[in-house]
């Protein structure tokens, strides 16, 4: 079936689902969590920043990524499946985890139909599905390179046969969710089924197996899917098994066992799904020593292994303080390389999928902080504006000198060998309006801001809207138009950015006497009259950034931020002659923000004066004497996902500071 999906996007609205809706992490159920999530359709981004973004995903991206995974000389992924299902003629194609990229760009085109449902669209994906189920075998594996090449199965990591099935799992449980239909939840369960009967019980030979876990989620989303508990059980040995044969490795996580683990160790992305996986298996059993497990993990990360743009992934190559060679890796505490940084798109998205589930288990804001980083900056930036052009790794400082290392692209391209980054970030952006609110008990949490419309209910059954206008992040204030039940007392928790200094809250025009803490959900508990309106300001004050001492790249350099969003300078934005490691500012700078709606799809930049280091020597030798002024001269900072969208460039984050 190789045709553009572009007509998918002529939307007739006119069909609705008849299935009941749940979210995309559904744990309404999940005894575990304190905050729920809300349904797929119940929030819709309606302009501004994320407005523009999901209608570029829907519009540009989604039909791109179409394009390039059912083109059998480009994508190769559809053609893979084709030919495990007998349909075409060919030899397998492409990386060995494609099935499951493929997946993911499946799961964002449910998020699209849950948003503007279409009989089109709903028709392609029935034709896509009977294909993926014909490429199932009899005993329910399905991994299209396995079975395409012969290859014997669970014999290798790079293999990635249960990254494959996992994003099945999430991806089927998506679309019954939004469309009701079991056809591709019944080839998720015949699959799970088979994986059970391989790894349960504990199989001591494969305990070190499973190169990237996207099936422990994926399981946990069919149990709640199906209330089989099969899956939860399955779902929580794969978290547990790693570590338990003499062929672990760090690369993996599988040296040492997940509940004895003290630090964040290998690959980024490996390491984030696994904790994430295992916050899911807590969210239904409960498990103190999960949660002791996850906090310090997180704290390792965030504190530790983290840049400032919220990149996770500090090593193209590494070894492990164990002498395992790792790629994709965390280095060792504040090991935080600027120009080698790997910063993997998808690991930056794992960060947010990790503090999402943190914030749901304990309610705490600064988990919802981590993830608006990861959206307006590390994770952002790996797609062009144009919504067709990704990067897969992000570093903090590129110079014209530099020679790429392990996916590092001097400019972001349509399409690359290790495609997993693109429909990772298309399905991320497609689903973030899922992720801007949650629930409490008669409780509603704003976790993300920005122009959105949310019809849904409270975990009592009554519903409710909110009506969200901002031009966040460009500016702090935002307006709620808030119709909860008639004469029920509920809170309203708004929150408050760790950056927030401080913060005004006016409800129909009147100050609250309320004390707001930076990094915390701030919440208004009032009986709600139907046109009751909230008023957030937070200033957002430039505010120059230092790293920890330990940090030895960032030693005496300064980042800036305004906002969630942190800045950059880009040689775009220089005299010729000036190189990007010949400037820096001065720690009193005064940079003034504007706002330019017609530059880089519409942005604020940050203007102001900066220092040429003008170094008089000549001398190329490693050292040399130091002989420099400094001069002033005039500069301008953009947001760092918008770099590199006008050719090839230079760029830094951190800026020497005077």
């Amino acid at each position: 079936m190789r045709k553009s999906i572009v007509f998918l996007l002529f939307l007739s609205t006119s069909l609705w689902v008849s299935a009941q809706q749940t979210a995309v992490t559904n744990n309404l159920n999940s005894p575990y969590a304190r905050l729920k999530n809300i349904n797929i359709r119940d929030c819709q981004w309606t302009g501004g920043f994320w407005g523009e973004r999901s209608r570029l995903m829907r519009e540009v991206t989604i039909p791109h990524i179409w394009d390039i995974f059912s083109d059998p000389d480009v994508g190769y992924a559809y053609h893979n499946f084709k030919v495990a299902a007998g349909l075409e003629e060919g030899v397998f194609k492409g990386s060995w985890w494609h099935d499951g990229d493929f997946y993911k760009w499946l799961e964002a085109a449910c998020y699209l139909y849950a948003q503007e449902p279409s009989d089109s669209l709903l028709r392609a994906m029935d034709d896509i599905i009977v294909i993926i189920g014909k490429a199932q075998e009899a005993d329910g594996y399905i991994s299209s390179p396995i079975t395409i090449t012969g290859t014997p199965r669970f014999q290798a990591l790079q293999h990635h046969e249960l990254y494959n099935m996992g994003h099945l799992f999430t991806t089927a449980c998506i679309h019954h969710r939004v469309t009701g239909k079991k056809d591709l939840l019944a080839v998720a369960e015949k699959a799970a089924n088979y994986l059970n009967s391989v790894f349960n019980p504990l199989n001591t030979e494969l305990a070190h197996y499973a190169m990237n876990p996207s099936q422990i989620m994926g399981l946990v989303e069919l149990y709640r899917t199906t209330g089989n508990k099969t899956y939860l059980e399955l779902a929580r040995i794969f978290t547990e098994q790693k570590g338990h044969n003499d062929k672990g490795t760090d690369i993996n996580q599988s040296r040492t066992p997940l509940l004895n683990e003290t630090e964040a160790r290998g690959h980024a992305v490996m390491a984030m799904y696994l904790y994430s996986g295992a916050a899911d298996v807590y969210a239904e059993n409960g498990d103190a020593t999960y949660m002791e497990v996850l906090k310090n993990l997180w704290e390792d990360v965030v504190f530790r292994k983290m840049y400032v743009h919220g990149g996770i992934g500090s090593h193209h190559q590494h070894i492990t303080a164990a002498g395992d060679q790792a790629w994709e890796a965390f280095g060792r505490p504040y090991e935080l390389p600027l120009e080698q940084g790997y910063n993997e798109t998808c690991a930056n998205i794992s960060n947010a999928m990790f503090s999402w589930r943190m914030m749901t288990l304990l309610g705490d804001s600064k988990y919802a902080d981590i993830i608006e980083l990861e959206l307006y900056n590390a994770a952002l930036a790996g797609i062009n504006i144009d919504g067709k052009h990704f990067s897969y790794t992000n570093p903090v400082l590129r110079t014209k000198d530099y020679t790429l290392q392990t996916n590092d692209l001097n400019e972001r391209q349509m399409y690359f060998e290790s495609y997993c980054c693109p429909p990772n970030l298309t399905r991320t952006i497609a689903k973030s309006g899922s992720w801007a609110y949650a629930l409490g008990q008669d409780e509603v949490y704003v976790v993300l801001y920005g122009s959105n419309r949310i019809n849904s209910r409270l975990l009592s059954g009554e519903s409710f809207q909110i009506v969200q206008t901002s031009n966040y992040p460009w500016d702090g204030d935002i307006a709620f138009d808030v119709n909860f039940p008639e004469k029920k007392r509920v809170t309203l928790n708004l929150r408050i950015p760790s950056w927030a200094e401080t913060a005004q809250v006016k409800v129909n025009g009147k100050p609250q006497g309320i004390t707001f803490e930076p990094g915390s959900f701030a919440g208004i508990t009032r009986i709600w009259n139907p046109g009751d309106k909230v008023e957030l300001h937070l200033p957002m004050p430039v505010t120059l950034l230092e790293a920890d001492p330990r940090v030895e790249a960032s030693a005496n350099k300064l980042a800036v931020s305004r906002g969630p969003l942190i800045y950059c300078l880009e040689s775009k934005d220089l005299p010729e002659n000036i190189s990007i490691l010949d400037l820096g500012i001065s720690s009193n700078i005064l940079l003034s923000p504007e706002h330019e709606p017609n530059f880089l799809g519409g942005l604020t930049v940050l203007r102001g004066e900066g220092l040429h280091i003008r170094r008089k020597s000549s001398d190329h030798t490693l050292y040399r004497k130091a002989n420099t002024d400094l001069v002033p001269l005039p500069i301008q900072l953009i947001p760092y996902y918008a770099w590199n969208n006008r050719g090839r460039s230079e760029m830094t984050i951190w800026l020497p500071g005077f």
